[in-house]
């Protein structure tokens, strides 16, 4: 059992819970539920990762059921709030995504809990958030059209960053050149969990910033319409 990529992932998991707790409490004052949304499946995301890390302390049964079922709740989550900017997210974008994250549950649980490999759980793992996490990128473009695009951008960069990595660590595992073991210190666990903390990081300032964005912007659209009708209401009192 090799501590150190455990520590990792034990730190990635630290990282998730530290940026989602703390936009949940520094938005707090808004009352949003799309806030709510984003931090609590960032604690999803958190547990997920935790439950990867241990392996060797809970068995491996344990650790691929619920380890690959928060991550997947996790993600699906903030990218449902980000879809969800602008009102509610599109029926059918939810549905397909959840067919989609459902698949590849139940593809997963078939084939370990039939006997396959934990290799192939992990081939499974990175070939799927390879493909996902180009949602962030599509959500980042659409976001660009209404909102802050130093938030959008962020996104956008965010999520080629997590394709990138990803796809680079499922050919690695593909093609037998990286990392043959959840736990194995090798170059292509570098490249995936630096790309995780950077990525991260970036999808949870760009979503803070388009947030607080589109409160300013309400803010001001409140505060002309109040304009508008105070003075309305000056125009009525005059005399004729």
């Amino acid at each position: 059992m090799n501590i150190d990529v455990q520590t990792i992932f034990w730190m990635d998991a630290f990282l998730y819970l530290m940026l989602h707790a703390a936009i949940w409490y520094g938005m707090a004052r808004y009352h949003s539920g799309l806030v709510t949304l984003w931090s609590v499946s960032g604690l999803f995301s958190a547990l997920g990762v935790f439950i990867l890390g241990c392996r060797g302390i809970l068995t491996t049964d344990t650790v691929v059921f619920w380890g690959v079922l928060f991550m997947a709740l996790g993600n699906f989550g903030r990218q449902a709030a980000l879809r969800s900017l602008d009102g509610p997210a599109d029926r059918r974008w939810l549905w397909g995504m959840a067919a989609f994250n459902g698949a590849y549950l139940l593809g997963t649980y078939g084939y370990y809990f039939s006997g396959g490999s934990e290799s192939g759980v992990i081939l499974l793992f990175y070939g799927f958030y390879t493909l996902n996490c180009s949602e962030y990128v599509v959500s980042g473009r659409s976001i660009a059209a209404t909102h802050d695009p130093f938030g959008s951008r962020a996104v956008q960069t965010a999520g080629w960053l997590l394709v990138i990595t990803l796809g680079i660590k499922t050919v690695a595992t593909l093609g037998g050149w990286g990392a043959a073991d959840l736990y194995d210190l090798s170059w292509d666990q570098v490249v995936v969990f630096g790309g995780q903390f950077v990525a991260i990081t970036m999808l949870s300032v760009g979503f803070m910033q388009i947030f607080v964005d589109q409160m300013h912007k309400a803010q001001i659209r409140a505060e002309q319409g109040l304009a508008r009708e105070w003075f309305r209401c000056l125009d009525q009192r005059r005399p004729l």
